[in-house]
């Protein structure tokens, strides 16, 4: 089974920040000390934004896990009668933090708090978030404050980053698929066996070829050290040639006319003779 892995980011100050919506005017702020939600109704509200470089993790992660690791700062007075805080994730600021109505509404959603956060709660996202995490380049999250006043305060917020030391980091838990493996064989055999007449050729190692049969019958013994010995005979055929051998040896030779007794000969020279002769 595949050992889970973690990676925790922090995110990018410069292009972090929050976005103000003020009388339909968009403003844009970055720095750690600027990432907070909230609103003053009716007129002002504000979302916090953090960008974060996933593109460390690797090409064949199976992400199983999505995690904002909350630190926060003190809030402001006031309290709606029903907090709602979001979270959308997706990949929608640029080189910077522009402020503007597309990032204002990026995002897909993927959990709601209806507390607010601790300091050092994580919170883990939705499973939506795990197909959103960019593998190449920046993951940004928003998150924002969608609680109704009601009968509560006209004026509420939720800060982040308590010091410059002291962020909201993202963690993202995840796996590798591993190479199957094949344990305990020892030994692969076959019974098929490999012919190659002629002057065939097996490729692939290098090359045999045949253009002759070496026959070594009866008790011959052909082996590897450079030793060819046979009790019997050795028969070469067609146009085979032996080679490496060394020695060949034969008992007699005989060649030639064979001499009888009283039978002419040609020429005779040595030995005994008929009488008168």
């Amino acid at each position: 089974m595949a050992e889970t892995q973690e990676l925790i980011v922090d995110f990018d100050n410069a292009k972090s920040g929050r976005i103000n919506l003020d009388l339909g005017v968009y403003t844009a702020t970055t720095g750690w000390d600027e990432c907070g939600t909230g609103r003053t109704n009716p007129f002002r509200r504000w979302r916090a934004y953090f960008s974060f470089d996933t593109s460390a993790l690797p090409d064949d992660a199976v992400i199983q896990k999505v995690t904002m690791m909350i630190r926060r700062r003190g809030d402001g007075l006031g309290l709606p009668e029903t907090y709602r805080l979001k979270f959308n994730i997706g990949t929608f600021i640029g080189a910077n933090l522009d402020g503007n109505a597309g990032e204002w509404t990026a995002g897909t959603l993927v959990q709601t708090l209806t507390v607010k956060p601790a300091d050092k709660q994580a919170v883990v996202m939705d499973v939506a978030a795990l197909a959103l995490v960019n593998r190449t380049g920046d993951t940004d999250l928003k998150l924002w404050d969608d609680s109704t006043q009601g009968s509560g305060d006209p004026t509420w917020e939720t800060n982040f980053n308590p010091t410059t030391l002291q962020r909201c980091r993202l963690a993202i838990q995840y796996t590798e698929p591993r190479a199957a493996v094949a344990t305990g064989v020892g030994t692969a055999s076959a019974s098929a066996t490999l012919v190659i007449p002629g002057a065939a050729t097996a490729t692939g190692i290098g090359t045999a070829s045949a253009v002759g049969v070496q026959v070594l019958p009866q008790s011959a013994v052909a082996t590897g050290v450079g030793t060819a010995s046979a009790t019997a005979m050795m028969v070469l055929t067609g146009g085979a040639t032996a080679t490496g051998v060394g020695t060949a040896t034969a008992a007699a030779t005989v060649t030639g006319n064979i001499a009888y007794w009283g039978e002419p000969c040609e020429r005779y020279t040595g030995g005994p003779r008929r009488a008168g002769r």
